[in-house]
């Protein structure tokens, strides 16, 4: 008859070595997706900055930003529509605009 209990065809050491190579596969192609995967967004992100860049404020928005913080210097904007208003999004640099 067959040997008893010795159903195991790898030993420890072999499974082992074989689990760390399934791990550091898995963690390359990880690398390698989030690589590829992050120019594109850099691109994506450089061309939403452009159109930020774009938006100029009125002259009645600019003169309420200035009568209500003088000193303000303004680091992003953004202009959306919402029901028909236009809404201004305005942040300003740090310590250059809150009060």
């Amino acid at each position: 008859m067959g040997r008893r209990g010795s159903c195991r065809t790898t030993s420890r050491k072999e499974f082992a070595m074989r689990w760390a190579g399934s791990v550091l596969t898995c963690l390359v192609a990880v690398l390698v997706l989030t690589m590829t995967a992050f120019p594109w967004r850099a691109e994506a992100q450089r061309r939403e900055q452009g159109n930020k860049a774009k938006v100029e404020l009125p002259a009645a928005v600019a003169k309420a930003v200035r009568d209500n913080v003088p000193n303000a210097e303004i680091d992003t904007l953004e202009a959306a529509e919402e029901a028909g208003v236009k809404l201004y999004d305005i942040e300003f640099k740090a310590g250059k605009g809150e009060r």
